[in-house]
């Protein structure tokens, strides 16, 4: 029931205003429904629609009472969707011209109702597509965008969907561009006809052409910045860093609110820290990730995240495995109320804790339904349920795991290379441990598998699993 989906977004303060506005100003039917679903709980389980119509009427139920009973509920929704895009314009002044779907498909991304997301969008995509509104179907396709990039993690199956959308995104807007182009030349050609008729004004033979682009030079500067901004993605290293350092320094001219610019600041710095991570100089993106930090405040949560989960992947590969652990347990909150980050947090918190050898805590941060995860996330945990049973010193029940592990991904899941690669290796490790030779022919073997690991560990393996190993080879 969408009423019952609307009110679960609802937070508890919101809840009461919601009913000491209906209170107020006088809307008893509607008061009536509302006191309804509190009694109930606001649950979908508890709602008797017999005994909700009776409330309403004041008599027994009949047949033409279920129309009456959608209309009541069809105008409660409405001023609860009222209620949602007038508060969340109080309290973001500069988002105040989005239309009012537009904020009701943010409002649920905010809230993370995927489910009411999906079918509005939906809906407002096949009416924007049937009516040929060109500027809306452009911000449908930038919200969906949007929806997978911060909200549904790097999925390239769903990237791959996404992009013919940016595709048609640009079109659309392009169409927008010229129809609201036709518009103001129609209105050009009216107004000389007019004038020339009147002998105000000599006699046009041409319509006003459609503007060439020029030069980005020319462009105002928040557009050369948008563009500019863009760009940086399709270069590397180095040269993207300069770039993002050249829009740095220009950010401060081209947004017009303060919360955006510090936004922006945020962002810029992340990304350039992110670039240094790729480029394997982490000192040099720790700098930037401090800086990050001082106006992480003004980062709303699914961008924080984002940049949270980056920084704590540089913090484990400058060894900060302390303050990485800190991180998490400081932000535990939100970041399990996310399903994106949830896991993927989980399992660098667990390995910080593995590297300190804090073996409870690392077991305490894994989700103790390891087995019953999605298979992805099954596989990277269960590989730490093997190093967790290693430093418990239980090396039985620590090469079954990773038997059991191994079997999963040979038949059932997808490759997983670095899993198979790291476990493969754990296990020549607890083979050697039993293996019968003098300390220094183990040593020699020891070392072998040392280098075996370096050599496994490239960009496109969990560098992280590798060097918990290492550390558990080099201490034995």
């Amino acid at each position: 029931m969408k009423t019952i989906d609307l009110i679960n977004i609802l937070n508890q303060q919101e809840k009461e205003k919601i009913g000491f506005v209906l209170e107020t100003q006088g809307k008893t039917e509607l008061k009536k429904l509302w006191k309804h679903f509190q009694t109930a709980g606001f649950t979908e389980e508890k709602i008797d629609k017999n005994e909700l119509i009776q409330q309403l009427k004041d008599r027994p139920v009949q047949p033409s009472d279920n129309q009456y009973l959608r209309t009541r509920l069809s105008q409660l929704n409405k001023f609860i969707e009222h209620f949602l895009v007038a508060e969340h314009h109080n309290a973001n002044q500069s988002e105040a011209d989005f239309s009012r779907e537009d904020t009701l498909l943010r409002i649920f991304l905010a809230r993370r109702h995927y489910s009411l997301f999906e079918k509005s969008w939906n809906r407002l995509f096949k009416q924007a597509e049937r009516q040929q509104c060109h500027d809306q179907l452009a911000q449908l396709y930038k919200l969906y965008f949007e929806y997978v990039r911060y909200h549904q993690g790097v999925d390239i199956e769903k990237l791959k969907k996404v992009k013919p959308l940016l595709q048609k995104a640009i079109q659309q807007n392009w169409f927008h561009f010229l129809e609201t182009h036709g518009h103001l030349a129609y209105a050009m050609a009216y107004t000389d006809r007019v004038l020339h008729a009147a002998g105000q004004a000599k006699a046009s033979n041409a319509p006003a052409p459609v503007p060439e682009l020029g030069q980005s030079s020319d462009w105002p500067l928040h557009i050369r910045f948008l563009f500019d901004w863009g760009e940086s993605y399709y270069l590397r290293g180095e040269e993207k860093i300069g770039k993002l350092e050249q829009l740095l320094e220009r950010h401060e001219q081209t947004l017009r609110f303060p919360l955006e610019k510090k936004q922006q600041q945020a962002y810029i710095l992340a990304t350039i820290a992110l670039e240094y991570f790729f480029m394997e100089a982490y000192q040099d993106a720790d700098v930037y990730y401090q800086k990050v930090f001082k106006l992480i405040g003004k980062v709303p949560e699914p961008y924080f995240l984002d940049i949270l989960f980056n920084y704590f992947s540089n913090l484990l590969a400058i060894g900060q495995f302390r303050k990485a652990a800190g991180y998490f347990h400081q932000y535990e909150a939100a970041i399990m109320q996310s399903p994106k980050h949830a896991f993927r947090f989980q399992f660098l918190a667990a390995l910080a804790h593995l590297f300190l050898d804090e073996t409870s805590e690392a077991f305490e941060v894994m989700s103790q339904e390891i087995y019953q995860l999605p298979e992805y996330e099954s596989v990277y945990g269960r590989i730490l349920v093997a190093f967790i049973y290693y430093q418990w010193q239980e090396y039985e029940q620590t090469e079954r795991e990773l038997q059991n592990l191994l079997q999963k991904i040979r038949y059932k899941a997808p490759p997983f290379p670095d899993i198979e690669s790291t476990a493969r290796l754990f296990l020549k490790f607890l083979r050697l441990i039993d293996k019968p030779l003098d300390r220094k022919a183990k040593q020699v073997e020891l070392q072998g598998l040392l280098e075996e690991i370096d050599a496994a560990a490239t960009p496109a393996h969990n560098v992280f699993l590798l060097k918990c190993l290492r550390k558990e080879v080099e201490r034995f």
